[in-house]
């Protein structure tokens, strides 16, 4: 859940990491997205490179501004069953990030949070994250028809 408000040094620390110019930079790439980074990081690294530091990407990374984040009271507003997914080794996106999602996810919020996990869910833990999808659906689907029935 990127979206928190950045400053200007958070920002330029993620446009550093989302340019790698080395197979260094990709492994430490690699690192800062997993809980544990797979030993045969190296073996893709070229290709990987290209992908993160490829021209579409780097126009949107240079297009973000401290400006860009999700309003706090807009967040708080939020109208729909709202899931949000973290991991506790999260290192890509900044620290502060989790605490303003804590303080202003609406109330009715979920938020469920991975051990030995990174930035991505999906791919370290894609069974945990199905689980607890389809518990979120059912729940928010119950909720919903009772808001409907009433």
């Amino acid at each position: 859940p990127a979206g928190a408000p950045l400053t200007n040094e958070d920002l330029a620390g993620l446009r550093q990491r989302l340019d790698p110019r080395s197979r260094e930079d990709v492994a430490d790439f690699v690192s800062c997205l997993m809980h544990r980074a797979p030993f045969p990081v190296f073996l893709v690294a070229d290709e990987l490179r290209s992908k993160i530091g490829g021209p579409a990407q780097q126009d949107i990374l240079r297009s973000v501004s401290e400006a860009d984040h999700l309003d706090h009271e807009a967040l708080r507003a939020l109208p729909m069953p709202v899931l949000c997914v973290w991991g506790a080794s999260e290192r890509l996106l900044p620290a502060h990030f989790l605490p303003y999602y804590r303080q202003h996810l609406p109330p009715h919020a979920r938020l469920g949070i991975f051990e030995r996990c990174g930035h991505l869910p999906s791919i370290e833990q894609p069974g945990r994250l199905v689980d607890i999808m389809r518990a979120f659906i059912s729940l928010a689907g119950t909720e919903a028809i009772s808001h409907v029935s009433h």
